[in-house]
Order: structure tokens, then sequence, then C-alpha cells
């Protein structure tokens, strides 16, 4: 990769909100970003051209399902590593995929607790049928202070995992927005980095070319010394009375075309003349 293209695509990466990588058509990893890096445990180096979803089916699944789409094409799903859970949005570009992720392991974890919460009160709601029939007549029951007491330490959904939930959720959606921003300024503005490498592209050619023209021009050079080289190389008589007859001959067809001129024979005596 060119080393200007890398170090503005690492400039960009790094500027990225949660964890970024970027994997070529051929499902290698490009470049990730250090949060990505340190999740993985290992050197950045080491990972560039590993083979994304090596060891992960769903990321291959989902990889190879990009691959085959249209570009602009976008999902999301979950990875999990370690203990670690990652709400993925992958996006495929003409060269690349581009996947940024963010941490939901604490939002998986809540979205378990409320779960079992909600099974185990859903559980004490469908036994309040029973327990009013069984102290029905009665002014107060075991049955109902218990319901009561576990609804009340228990609700279905408390105050904090509602909180902590949009919390989740307004993150989720800065990111997003974030990453619409930095994509823009990836790709889309005049002073994107793709801009810049297709710029650098066209130097580079203009550049190639210039040197081809150089290598030209030397080895015409080359010839003219050569030539030059075997006249110099001629005894000094025979080279003066060379260069005698290269002067008589060009005398000689200057008069000619001159006469031709002058008395009007290019009738009789055609001249092809070059432009």
């Amino acid at each position: 990769m060119n080393p200007d293209k890398e170090a503005y695509q690492i400039e960009f990466i790094e500027a990225m909100p949660g964890f970024i990588s970027i994997v070529d058509l051929n499902l290698t990893y490009l470049t990730v970003n250090n949060k990505l890096s340190a999740l993985f445990n290992l050197e950045k180096e080491n990972i560039k051209g590993m083979l994304a979803g090596g060891s992960c089916k769903k990321q291959s699944v989902q990889m190879q399902q990009l691959l085959d789409s249209p570009v602009g094409t976008e999902i999301t799903w979950e990875y999990y590593f370690e203990g670690t859970c990652l709400a993925v949005s992958s996006k495929r570009h003409e060269f690349f995929i581009v996947n940024q992720a963010v941490d939901i392991t604490e939002r998986k974890h809540l979205e378990e607790k409320l779960k079992a919460s909600n099974e185990r009160n859903g559980i004490l709601l469908r036994a309040i049928p029973e327990a009013i029939k069984s102290g029905a007549g009665r002014h107060s029951t075991d049955e109902l202070e218990f319901l009561v007491k576990s609804l009340t330490e228990n609700p279905i959904v408390d105050r904090q995992s509602i909180e902590t939930l949009i919390r989740l959720e307004v993150q989720v959606r800065e990111n997003s927005a974030k990453l619409q921003q930095v994509e823009k300024m990836l790709l889309w503005e005049d002073s994107s980095l793709m801009s810049r490498v297709k710029a650098l592209e066209v130097y580079q050619q203009n550049d190639d070319e210039n040197w081809e023209q150089l290598a030209e021009s030397r080895n015409k050079i080359n010839d003219l010394s050569k030539i030059v080289g075997i006249i110099t190389s001629i005894p000094g008589g025979l080279k003066s009375w060379l260069i005698v007859f290269i002067i008589l001959q060009m005398t000689g067809i200057f008069v000619i075309d001159l006469g031709v001129r002058l008395l009007n024979l290019e009738h009789f005596i055609p001249i092809e003349r070059k432009q």
C-alpha cells in the first residue's frame, strides 16, 4: 500500500469511535485501530493480513454475505470475543469493507437480567388469580402479602434498568452519527482521503511518464554519443576529409534545391519536401 495512503487510513480510523477494522475483498485485515488490537491482545502489525472470521464462524458468514452484496450495503450483527459482546456495523465499499463496533457487554448482561426478572415476575403474576381465589372472603392472606411484597421489591422493569438502556441507546446513536461524519471525511468530501489518494495516483502516473521520457532522451543521447565517438575515433586526416565531404554534400543539396526553385524546374525534377 502507498505509505501516504496508509498513513491517512490510520489517522482516520483512530479518529473513529469504537472498535474499527478495514478488511479487503480477500477477507483479510488491512488495518485495525488501537482499541481493537488491545481487545485481540495482539500488535496491529500481527493482525494485518490475518483472515477475518478465522476464529468466529458468524463473522466469516457476515463478511462473505457483504462480499456478495452490492457496494453501499450495510449490515449490523453481534460479535462475541472472550466474554466481550460487540454490536458491529459493517459497510461494503468498492475495494474494502469497513467494520465499526461498540461494546454492548453491559447491555447484554442487563437484557439477560431483565429477561430473568420478567420470567420470575410472570410466574408471580400468573399465580395472582389462584391467590385471590384462595383468599376470598378474608381481609388479608399470606399469599397476597407475599405477592405484593415480591412485586414491590422486584418490579418488572426498574428505573435504573430503563435509564441504563436509554444511555446505551443514546451512545449507539451518537456513534452512528460520528461514523457517518468520519465516512464523509474519508470518502465523499473534496479533501477526503480517497480524493487525496487519487491525486497521489495521478502524480505517480505523471512521474512514471516523465521517467519514461527521460529514459528515451537518455537513449537518444547515448546513440548520438556513439556516432560522435565513431567520428572522433577516425584518424586526423581521414576525419578532416569526412567532414569536408559532409559539408560539400550538404552544400550540393542546397545548390540543387536553390537552382530548382530559381529556374522553376520542379515540373521536370519533382522534389518531395518534408513538412
